[in-house]
């Protein structure tokens, strides 16, 4: 990225290979960036010596150095090599604080003092690596965590659920099909859902990204529809011709 023009910065990676030309002579191809340009009196000796070949004169140099200005390629769609540095170090912080945050929305501001709420705050805002190790829950691949089977397919979304058990309840979160989790948010569901209509804490969540599309239903609206999809996917096994 150039930090000038806040525009990606593209230049061509210097490549040297062995080529034959079409009347069989064998020669030695290399590609620079236009930008190296004065780099090419220095190249050029350098592969001669390498190779074992006497070193050009003045002349000789300049000549070639002419030629090697001259043809100039230009690469339409080139591949990009772009180096990253990331750290995973802090991915169990990451997860659950969006945990804690759908946990938030669903279940509103009470929730704030809720004391499981308090210690994932403190567990989530803390600098140690380890301070989430303690917190209950699964945090790990996506493909592994049974809680995310039936959305299986759909690998392009992040998903998200509310869901009771144990007497608690527990909010499953996917990144697209590379990593879930699935953290306890409360112990006490009861606080909740107590005098409450269930639809409006135990919610699903789907986002596209590229789309921006963003479905955000009850739970059990989800798996109504999970429901008539299974049984529409039986009715048309049951109903194809089968093979004798």
């Amino acid at each position: 990225m150039n930090k000038e023009t806040g525009k990606l910065d593209i230049k061509a990676l210097h490549h040297a290979s062995d080529a034959e030309l079409p009347d069989g002579t064998k020669v030695r191809q290399i590609i620079i960036d236009e930008r190296d340009v004065d780099q090419i009196p220095k190249i050029i000796q350098r592969e001669r010596k390498r190779h074992g070949v006497p070193p050009l004169s003045d002349e000789q140099l300049a000549a070639e150095v002419l030629k090697a200005k001259q043809n100039v390629t230009t690469i339409d769609n080139p591949a990009v090599l772009i180096e990253m540095n990331v750290s995973f170090a802090y991915l169990r912080h990451a997860m659950m604080k969006i945990a804690y945050e759908l946990a938030f929305l669903w279940l509103g501001e009470s929730y704030l003092d809720d004391l499981s709420a308090a210690e994932l705050r403190t567990a989530i805002c803390a600098p140690n690596i380890t301070s989430t190790d303690e917190i209950p829950g699964y945090l790990g691949d996506a493909v592994n965590c049974e809680a995310f089977k039936l959305w299986s397919e759909d690998k392009t979304h992040h998903i998200a659920y509310a869901m009771v058990g144990n007497g608690g309840i527990a909010l499953a979160v996917r990144v697209f099909d590379i990593y879930a989790a699935v953290v306890w948010v409360t112990k006490d569901a009861s606080r909740y859902l107590l005098g409450r209509d269930a639809n409006a804490v135990l919610r699903f969540l789907t986002i596209e990204p590229v789309s921006g599309n963003i479905r955000d239903v009850p739970f059990n609206e989800e798996l109504y529809r999970l429901a008539r999809v299974m049984t529409e996917a039986a009715r048309t096994a049951c109903a194809s011709p089968t093979a004798s």
